[in-house]
């Protein structure tokens, strides 16, 4: 069974509950992106470094969880000082 299908009009659709190759359940999430927004996926999709949409989404998040950490990071030390 398919994690994610990616729709019409920008959005991409789903609604299951995965495993892939035995990792932690994950949930798909419906989101809702402008045509601009989509083309640009698509387009990074497109460019080899990614397999699909969810992919590069999830590469995003993991990117600004480490930038968020990072911050943190910096944060503590600028309160230490």
């Amino acid at each position: 069974m398919p994690c994610a299908m990616a729709g019409t009009n920008g959005m991409i659709l789903s609604h299951y509950w995965c495993i892939f190759g035995g990792s932690p359940w994950q949930l798909s999430q419906d989101i809702t992106l402008t045509d601009q927004q989509d083309d640009w996926i698509k387009a990074q999709v497109e460019g080899g470094d990614y397999t699909n949409d969810s992919e590069y989404i999830r590469d995003l998040i993991r990117r600004e969880q480490e930038r968020g950490a990072e911050i943190e990071v910096v944060s503590r030390g600028i309160d230490r000082g």
